[in-house]
């Protein structure tokens, strides 16, 4: 049992460090090599296309109420663990069953985001705010009342104790970037969605900007599997 956890369980880390920063790296090398196509131009597989988001629907994102056109929240606690605190989330959710529409000036094309990789500009739709001790279910902040309570969530688990909420919006008339697997959708039009092993990349910063943070996240997770790897032989040759 002892062997199982030193050996298991960093292994199991050291592995997952390792395929995500493959996955992180084989995003970034398609953002960069992969032409932008018109979104009249687009064929099945994998594309990227660059135009303005638009809704589909009117929607509106369930922490402060803002129009907007794609979004993404979490609720988060701060809990004690053996070896410190950690953030332990305590709800989570997306519009992603519905879909949004990336106009680039030559049609439209309907982007189904469950799945994909979504980074958000920080001067806009962008909340993340971090409140300790509400103290009873009647302070909690309406950031996190709003977002628990449209959901039929509990606020009991966020009183007398340090909680933060993360909104992540996509606006209408955002710059949008998709890197994702094209196809037809029901009705004949096309989509982007994500493809069984292609990336599947939104964001309304920009290539440059996206391929970047790709390559970021692929080098911090080397790290982490490089690190795991030399715990592991460390505690071999010092057995």
């Amino acid at each position: 049992m002892e062997q199982l956890l030193i050996f298991g369980l960093p292994g199991l880390l050291g592995l997952y460090f390792a395929y995500s920063a493959f996955g992180h790296f084989s995003s970034a090398r398609a953002a960069s090599s992969v032409p932008t196509r018109t979104v009249s131009n687009v064929s099945e597989g994998l594309v990227e296309v660059q135009g303005t988001a638009k809704a589909s629907r009117p929607l509106t994102s369930p922490v402060k109420g803002t129009p907007c056109v794609y979004y993404r929240y979490k609720v988060e606690r701060l809990v004690q663990k053996n070896r410190g605190t950690k953030w332990e989330t305590v709800d989570q959710g997306s519009s992603d069953n519905f879909p949004f529409l990336c106009d680039d000036g030559t049609g439209e094309i309907e982007i189904y985001a469950q799945g994909a990789e979504f980074f958000a500009r920080k001067d806009h739709g962008v909340l993340s705010r971090s409140v300790t001790n509400f103290g009873s279910d009647q302070a909690v902040p309406a950031e996190f009342r709003n977002v628990l309570g449209s959901m039929g969530k509990s606020l009991g688990s966020l009183v007398g104790g340090t909680s933060r909420v993360t909104e992540e919006l996509l606006m209408p008339g955002d710059a949008l970037y998709v890197l994702g697997a094209a196809f037809r959708t029901a009705d004949g039009k096309w989509g982007i969605r994500k493809g069984p092993s292609a990336p599947f990349v939104l964001s309304n910063l920009g290539e440059s900007v996206v391929v970047r943070q790709l390559y970021t996240k692929a080098f911090w997770e080397i790290l982490g599997a490089a690190g795991v790897a030399a715990f592991l032989w460390f505690y071999v040759r010092g057995r």
